[in-house]
């Protein structure tokens, strides 16, 4: 199922091919302040599988590992992208549908704010979740 999204002005628009290789709650301080939420949601795509239909997003790399995707005239957050493993996680309130996704687990509740409770009954990961492959908590198991 493919599906589209942008930012708020439309100066950036993209789709998605295919299922997500997953969706999640991020509760690290860098999804924190890229999103300026609680959290970030977000669906995760191979890098391959997002078509930029209109304009290019601005990237800041903001860890060895990860990129931040903005839109550079309106300062949309976009996406985060795991640069090392070549996935691309548009956060959910970008997608036209948002909708169409359901979340299926929470991601580095050890930074999670001590206000937010969880109480959706999805899986949380101290860090990452065991299906990010290669990288530390590849053995996680939910807490």
């Amino acid at each position: 199922m493919d599906r589209t999204g942008g930012c708020l002005c439309g100066a950036i628009r993209y789709r998605t091919k295919g299922m997500p290789i997953g969706v999640c709650h991020c509760h690290c301080e860098q999804c924190r302040r890229h999103s300026g939420a609680a959290f970030a949601s977000a669906a995760g795509f191979p890098e391959e599988c997002i078509e930029w239909l209109k304009g290019e997003p601005a990237r800041y790399q903001s860890s060895e590992s990860a990129a931040r995707l903005f839109c550079p005239r309106c300062g949309s957050s976009i996406a985060h992208m795991w640069v090392d493993i070549g996935t691309i996680w548009p956060f959910l309130g970008t997608l036209d549908d948002p909708a169409s996704v359901t979340p299926e687990f929470h991601i580095f509740t050890e930074e999670q704010l001590p206000w937010v409770r969880l109480d959706d009954r999805l899986p949380c990961y101290a860090q990452f979740p065991p299906t990010r492959k290669g990288k530390a908590g590849d053995e996680a198991t939910p807490e």
